[in-house]
């Protein structure tokens, strides 16, 4: 069992693209829900491959950074506080 933090989630679903894009998915049935899970390597791998990989490293970090000051942006334009709630009554 490999224990590590995990830094982000992104979840999807088998579409023909991906498909392509992923070919280690093409067994699974399109519309199948998948994840890809990225972990903290730092405890996991050797100081070598993390000097070797640190440009990929921080890309993904810059990534996730825009992604949440994306995330915080949108939540401030629509507060979850208020909800719309319509009903429809048929006569």
């Amino acid at each position: 069992m490999i224990k590590a933090k995990v830094l982000e989630i992104d979840n999807y679903r088998l579409s023909i693209n991906n498909k392509r894009r992923y070919k280690f998915l093409s067994h699974l049935p399109l519309q199948s829900v998948f994840s890809f899970v990225e972990v903290d390597l730092k405890e996991l791998v050797s100081a070598g491959t993390l000097y070797f990989y640190r440009a990929e490293f921080k890309e993904r970090e810059k990534h996730r950074q825009v992604q949440k000051e994306k995330e915080e942006e949108l939540e401030k334009l629509m507060p979850q506080k208020y909800l719309l709630c319509l009903v429809i009554v048929k006569d």
